[in-house]
């Protein structure tokens, strides 16, 4: 094992740790804080990103396709999911002729890009597909049960941890 390679699958490792604390802590406080996302989680995401670009100049592949991809991924997920939040919120403000509540958190659309980041474009559609396909049922769940907020952390944590082990089985 090459040592890129070795700090891929540390970074890897400490993304899935991570992720994991804070989809409890999402569940148990609908509330993800700035400081877990830039001071543990981005530097993670980075590392990762800086890990595999390295592996990829000793592999004699292109860098900067590499993280072009890599930053597209964050560009397209804030993109998107900030997009959403602020339709929603527009369309509940409409409805009720108040301001209305975002149907997705801030905390939530910062963790999508960051994991888009450390994902690329393949990541941020294999953590969003498998998020929403575990995600939608439990939501539609929690419904009929009453409660209005679903967390979405681990959903997405989910969703991230199925890409790194897919892209995991399909490199090897």
């Amino acid at each position: 094992m090459s040592l890129p390679d070795f700090f891929l699958l540390l970074t890897d490792l400490l993304l899935s740790g991570f992720l994991l604390y804070l989809s409890i802590l999402d569940f148990r406080k609908h509330r993800i804080r700035d400081l877990h996302l830039f001071a543990i989680l981005l530097p993670l995401s980075l590392l990762r990103v800086t890990a595999g670009a390295v592996h990829a100049a000793l592999s004699s592949f292109p860098v900067l396709p590499f993280l072009c991809d890599h930053f597209l991924g964050a560009a397209a997920a804030f993109g998107i999911f900030y997009g959403s939040a602020w339709v929603l919120y527009r369309a509940e403000e409409r409805k009720s002729g108040k301001p209305g509540k975002p149907g997705i958190g801030g905390g939530d659309i910062k963790l999508i890009s960051i994991l888009g980041m450390a994902g690329g474009v393949t990541g941020l559609i294999t953590t969003v597909l498998a998020g929403f396909l575990l995600g939608i049922p439990v939501s539609f769940f929690n419904r009929l049960r009453g409660r209005r907020y679903t967390a979405l952390a681990g959903f997405f944590s989910f969703g991230f941890l199925f890409y790194l082990l897919l892209s995991d089985c399909l490199l090897r």
